[in-house]
């Protein structure tokens, strides 16, 4: 949408419809996120635009804090090599673990206390939808469209991009606050809900059909 209306297209001629994500999918765990041990999850495709390393340096930040923390890393990629290099030794190792793609992620946004993502460039990220539908606070970086999904202080925190300090405190102020990340996380699950949805996602589509059918049968030419 930004992209178009800069490139000089009218606003009223763009509509934008955010994906979707499945609610009845991708929904809180059993165990209420006060009640999980101190757990920060990154779902994506280890490449360098999600910038894995600022977010283990932020990491590092919160080991001095709270050294019982984990750091569960799911996905695959080229950087995959690098990161393991750089997790052999303390404080991060036995306290990240990088694990394989998978197809069902679930459970692991339901172990979760906090979901962290450091990218430098992103569209609309489908795994923030998905761990916002899973009632986890997000920790983001502020980077394309992130801004619409996390609601700053009410959904979670954004960081600036490549600034591991802020990163790394906003994730401890989660861990060490759970009650403030469950209240973020069912903010953030009413969101999606309402807002997210695939039968909101097909509504809208419908409607801008309707709409396009509606201008066509009037003889408008838009």
């Amino acid at each position: 949408y930004h992209i178009l209306c800069n490139m000089g297209m009218p606003s009223g001629r763009v509509t934008y419809i955010p994906n979707g994500v499945d609610t009845e999918f991708f929904v809180p765990g059993q165990t209420p996120l006060r009640e999980r041990g101190p757990e920060v999850l990154c779902v994506g495709r280890l490449v360098s635009d999600k910038d894995h390393m600022t977010l283990l340096r932020a990491f590092g930040r919160v080991l001095s804090a709270i050294p019982n923390a984990r750091l569960r890393i799911v996905g695959d990629g080229p950087q995959e090599f690098t990161l393991r290099k750089f997790i052999e030794g303390p404080p991060f190792k036995k306290r990240v673990e990088i694990l394989p793609a998978a197809t069902d992620t679930r459970m692991y946004y339901q172990s979760a206390q906090v979901f962290a993502l450091a990218s430098v460039r992103e569209g609309q990220p489908n795994v923030i939808l998905e761990a916002m539908a899973s009632g986890l606070p997000v920790v983001a970086t502020d980077v394309g469209g992130v801004s619409a999904l996390v609601r700053n202080g009410e959904t979670g925190l954004l960081a600036p991009c490549g600034d591991a300090v802020t990163l790394g405190d906003h994730i401890r102020r989660l861990l060490e606050s759970p009650g403030q990340g469950e209240s973020m996380g069912l903010l953030g699950r009413r969101y999606v809900e309402r807002e997210f949805a695939f039968d909101t996602m097909v509504e809208t589509h419908s409607k801008l059909f309707e709409r396009l059918w509606t201008l066509r049968a009037g003889g408008d030419g838009a």
